[in-house]
């Protein structure tokens, strides 16, 4: 899980950055859902009815003071947050009807704001309700748009942030086991699904968020696609790329192989050229090192097999996906120190396979640590 001292660590470098790009300000209006886990370890489970349509809000004070604003069906998540302050208007009682839920949070956030006639307001335009900014522009706050300030931060990780997703890698390596081990012909990609997701979620404990790509045969030379109700026969190719998310944070892996069966000899030699470029990217990849840069290594390491890439080489990955650093041909981003990033090279030839190989790495200034060690192979056994 998040930690009190990294969310702390995280404010602290906001209202660093705040200061020297966006002057006095005073209060911050957090409504992205995402950087509110980001800044204060709040997280709603999605598998229970009173995280639906439920909104939050985080209001930070210059002098330190953090206010989570939750309705009351939010308060047992709000009460595991880093918070100074909880506030928590009702929504709902089960006893009388309920209004707009979202739009009742409105009131509390004002509230946690306090008096702002005057003030700099700091938020984030794009996912700020109209009608608060409105709100606060009447009360005589001065309000700034925080721009781009949060997603730049969340581009390198911190420990806690790392843990948990190592967390989540865990889990899609037992869900990848599973597959390998336990599929057989006449299954479904639906039955595939089930097959990761319940390892997953053995491993974790709990019920976790479980998507990707989980096709089979054909549906491989379509780079991806959910899992449907196609059987998979003896033979058939499976291309099984998924992230499993724990509190927000997703790992983002992949392999190919055939179901109870051998490849052929063109299959096999795409497979090994794959595993190649991977290694020349783990190889050239590290800190200061251009994205297109390592784009470029990857794809001419395939050499003519290149025109069968048609995917990115890799991408950073967090609370997003995909997110920054983005590893891809006009890549104006550069590796930095704690992002966690993919490479995924890949060989897609109409009529014939689909393939795809991903790891997942944290990036250092000595170069990448793996952090996904699921088996790249193209047989079950």
């Amino acid at each position: 899980m998040l930690t009190k001292e990294g969310c702390h660590g995280r404010r602290d470098r906001l209202w660093k950055e705040i200061n020297s790009s966006l002057g006095p300000v005073e209060c911050v209006v957090v409504t992205e859902p995402a950087h509110i886990t980001y800044l204060s370890g709040f997280s709603q489970s999605l598998y229970e009815f009173r995280s639906v349509l439920a909104g939050a809000c985080l209001v930070l004070h210059k002098e330190g003071r953090a206010i989570l604003v939750v309705d009351n069906l939010l308060r047992p998540y709000a009460d595991l947050a880093f918070a100074d302050e909880v506030l928590d208007p009702e929504w709902y009682s089960g006893k009388a009807s309920a209004g707009s839920r979202r739009m009742g949070l409105l009131g509390a956030a004002k509230s946690a704001l306090g008096n702002v006639e005057g003030k700099l307001v700091a938020g984030e335009a794009s996912s700020t309700p109209v009608s608060l900014v409105d709100g606060l522009k009447e009360a005589g706050a001065h309000w700034v748009d925080l721009g781009n300030l949060l997603p730049s931060l969340r581009v390198s990780k911190d420990a806690d942030e790392v843990a948990v997703f190592r967390r989540s890698v865990a889990a899609a390596e037992a869900g990848h086991r599973a597959a390998l081990t336990r599929l057989r012909p006449k299954m479904t990609e639906l039955d595939l699904y089930r097959l990761v997701a319940d390892a997953a979620e053995d491993l974790l404990g709990e019920p976790a968020q479980v998507y990707g790509d989980f096709v089979s045969g054909p549906r491989c030379q379509e780079i991806g696609g959910f899992a449907s109700a196609r059987v998979i026969e003896k033979g058939d190719l499976v291309l099984l790329d998924f992230s499993v998310v724990v509190q927000g944070y997703r790992c983002d892996f992949a392999n190919t192989f055939v179901c109870d069966g051998e490849p052929s000899a063109e299959l096999s030699e795409a497979f090994l050229a794959c595993r190649a470029a991977m290694e020349v990217g783990e190889k050239v990849a590290r800190a200061g090192v251009a994205c297109r840069s390592l784009d470029a290594s990857i794809r001419g390491s395939l050499g003519q097999r290149a025109r069968h890439f048609a995917t990115h080489s890799g991408h950073g990955l967090g609370l997003g996906h995909p997110e920054t650093p983005f590893i891809v041909p006009e890549s104006t981003d550069t590796l930095q120190s704690g992002n966690i990033i993919t490479l995924e090279p890949g060989q897609y030839v109409t009529g014939a396979y689909g393939l795809r190989i991903e790891r997942n790495y944290l990036v250092t200034t000595e170069g990448l640590e793996l952090l996904s060690r699921h088996e790249l192979r193209l047989t079950q056994t």
